[in-house]
């Protein structure tokens, strides 16, 4: 899916190589960003909201579940597994095995 919204950046990033390109909202005093002044670029704001269809989908249409142990995937159905970063490779195995038996689709099984 396409964003239909700017990328919204910290209002410095292309003067410093350290700036990462990542959000922060601008709070200085003198800050042409909090103002709202066009030039700097676009701040998020309620009005950039997705579709309420589409949204906190996966890109692939389908609802996400993060899980943590093989006992989240009792039902599960028409939905893709993430497995959590604190799983294990033993029990990444056994989710991965499971989710595959149930016809469910991983997005990071390694």
């Amino acid at each position: 899916m396409a964003t239909d919204h700017p990328k919204f950046l910290p209002q410095i990033y292309g003067r410093h190589k350290r700036i990462k390109h990542r959000w922060r909202k601008p709070r200085g005093i003198d800050s042409k960003k909090r103002v709202g002044k066009k030039f700097m670029g676009a701040v998020p704001g309620i009005g950039w909201q997705g579709n309420r269809k589409t949204r906190h989908l996966h890109p692939s249409g389908m609802k996400e579940l993060r899980v943590f142990s093989p006992g989240d995937l009792e039902d599960a159905s028409n939905v893709v597994i993430r497995i959590a970063s604190a799983v294990g490779a033993r029990k990444r195995k056994i989710i991965v095995d499971k989710a595959t038996s149930l016809g469910l689709r991983v997005l990071n099984p390694k």
